[in-house]
């Protein structure tokens, strides 16, 4: 009996300090996790704040033409990068959403693959131009920059530059508080954005798309921590189309499909019932804000986990399609997504564009 106690006794102490072992090698990896993240974030940013010098410099006549190039993607990153560094605002709450596509036209050097650091200088002057240019037509309080996303890039047919779109994303107003728990009864809300609650006519939330997309960006994006900003360098733009997620597949116009689509005759589709997300008679126990907003959610969290990247912001657009007598009125969720990173700083980043 002692004997086994003995070796009882040996093992515990053996596992203990495996334990411990693991333990430190896991802080250690988590510590240089931070470390080479700081440091990363560091260099990203000198190198922002330094394009974005140049660029002044460029628009201030100090800058002349050099032979220096740089590979074409890079510059769209940089451009990206800069933009969305020092004016965009990345976690602040809004009304409204707006939407404004920004081109820009780049001289290339198609044979290298690259561009002159200069043209991507200017690209970067352009871009704010036409930016300031666009802001100031969008009616609304409290305008802020959220983010530049990419859209696209194609080279022109003389291959001697590339033709690239962003799209601009500012808000205005202040976002509207939102409840976290399920839906209830007098939580019931017309299929379009900004309509109102079908319930009781109140329009203080405006309809499914707002109710939904600000419940899950809720979730999905957290507050950063005291004197810091989440920021994100470069960002993409995944539209999800419902007919890619089908659920019972009845096609009675209720819970088809994982995204709000309905389908049929203008007399089928067009009603109360089937435009007002809520609860249904000949459906008992299910409420449609509940499926919905459940289900993307599900939808988007394993999109980000495949890819490995943050959601920046969400907008569930509103269609309504005719083709000859039938009728289509449909959800189309709009994720803008990427790679986040956190800055501390002790400067007035991000600052206005207006």
């Amino acid at each position: 009996m002692k004997t086994n106690l003995h070796i009882l006794t040996n093992l515990l102490s053996l596992v203990i300090s495996v334990v411990i072992l693991i333990g430190c090698a896991k802080e250690k990896t988590e510590k240089q996790s931070a470390m080479t993240q700081a440091i990363e974030n560091d260099y990203l940013v000198n190198k922002v704040l330094g394009f974005s010098q140049m660029a002044n410099d460029l628009n201030e006549g100090k800058l002349l033409k050099n032979a220096e190039k740089m590979p074409i993607d890079e510059a769209i990153n940089q451009i990206s990068a800069t933009l969305n560094y020092i004016y965009g605002h990345h976690t602040a709450s809004y009304g409204k959403f707006h939407y404004e596509t920004i081109t820009l036209r780049i001289p290339i050097i198609a044979q290298e693959e690259k561009t002159y650091l200069v043209d991507a200088l200017a690209g970067y002057n352009d871009a704010l131009t036409q930016i300031r240019a666009k802001i100031v037509l969008i009616n609304g309080l409290n305008k802020k920059v959220l983010n530049i996303a990419f859209l696209d890039a194609v080279i022109n047919e003389s291959l001697n530059e590339i033709i690239v779109n962003f799209q601009m994303q500012v808000g205005t107003g202040n976002a509207p508080i939102i409840g976290s728990s399920g839906f209830n009864t007098a939580e019931q809300y017309w299929w379009v954005r900004e309509s109102y609650n079908c319930f009781d006519g109140n329009n203080t939330l405006g309809g499914a798309p707002d109710v939904i997309e600000q419940r899950l960006m809720f979730k999905f994006i957290q507050a950063p921590p005291p004197n810091c900003r989440y920021w994100f360098p470069f960002t993409e733009i995944k539209k999800f189309s419902a007919t890619s997620y089908i659920a019972d597949g009845n096609g009675d116009n209720f819970c088809d499909y994982k995204i709000y689509y309905a389908t049929g005759l203008e007399s089928q589709v067009l009603t109360d019932t089937v435009q007002c997300l809520g609860i249904e008679a000949n459906h008992p126990g299910i409420h449609e804000m509940d499926f919905y907003l459940n289900n993307l959610d599900q939808i988007i969290a394993e999109f980000l986990l495949a890819s490995n990247k943050s959601m920046k912001g969400l907008y569930i657009e509103n269609s309504l399609e005719m083709v000859e007598d039938i009728v289509t009125i449909k959800h189309i969720p709009q994720l803008t997504y990427g790679t986040k990173s956190i800055m501390c700083w002790d400067n007035d980043y991000p600052i206005g564009i207006e």
